[in-house]
């Protein structure tokens, strides 16, 4: 059976097929021919318990050892998308599309969790104690072995796309300049962030929280600056 070729050129891949085969033929698996070892988006890639782990479109997994030269596609399970990973010593856990949630002891084999959701999960983090997850429409999820997921009230509405820990306090934040906090991952409590703009990550220095906003203007303009706690 012919063998599926993709051929990257300066426009979208272009799918190069053999003549097809002759009828009654049967066909195996589709096979990703370049780039290799797969081609689907990737959206988020962190470095964890000694290897590198990118997760994206389709449920895709990639993983590769600390010099990041060599990636081998793990099976996720799932073909939703994914949008971030994090790890607490002993399991990683990443969420995406619908509520997704698939965990792993090593990388290799994943299984997927019940969220009890089906909002988009866009970030998640090990704070210590937990996992904390968040979502669209506020939604934060908390969970003590990734397997068992409980809702939290966030006390707001906006989209959520990333959270950390640090200094004992847990910060997420999301579109509209949206910043909650929460000293345990029960509790969240609504601040002020000063900006309007979407936020597209957050991180703890040691010292302090730093915050990446993005604001959406004509392409001849865009910007993007920081917001940091004090």
């Amino acid at each position: 059976c012919p063998r599926l070729t993709l051929i990257t050129l300066s426009f979208p891949a272009l799918l190069a097929l053999s003549p097809p085969p002759a009828r009654g033929q049967g066909c195996g698996p589709w096979l990703w021919g370049n780039p290799l070892p797969q081609g689907d988006s990737l959206v988020q890639v962190r470095f964890l318990g000694g290897r590198f782990v990118a997760v994206g479109a389709a449920g895709r997994i990639l993983t590769a050892g600390p010099e990041g030269d060599t990636w081998n596609v793990a099976h996720s399970g799932v073909t939703r998308s994914l949008h971030d990973v994090t790890w607490n010593g002993g399991l990683y856990v990443a969420v995406g599309d619908a509520g997704t949630i698939v965990t792993s002891p090593d990388t290799v084999a994943w299984t997927a969790r019940d969220s009890g959701t089906t909002l988009h999960l866009r970030g998640v983090n090990w704070d210590g104690a937990q996992f904390v997850a968040v979502g669209d429409s506020g939604k934060i999820l908390t969970s003590p072995n990734g397997t068992t997921w409980t809702p939290r009230v966030s006390n707001t509405t906006s989209s959520l796309v990333a959270v950390v820990a640090g200094g004992g306090l847990r910060v997420a934040v999301g579109n509209g300049g949206r910043i909650v906090t929460s000293p345990d991952g029960l509790v969240w409590t609504v601040r002020s962030s000063g900006v309007p703009d979407n936020f597209t990550a957050v991180t703890w220095s040691g010292a302090r929280f730093v915050a990446s906003v993005f604001t959406p203007l004509p392409p001849e303009i865009e910007r993007g600056f920081f917001v940091q706690s004090d």
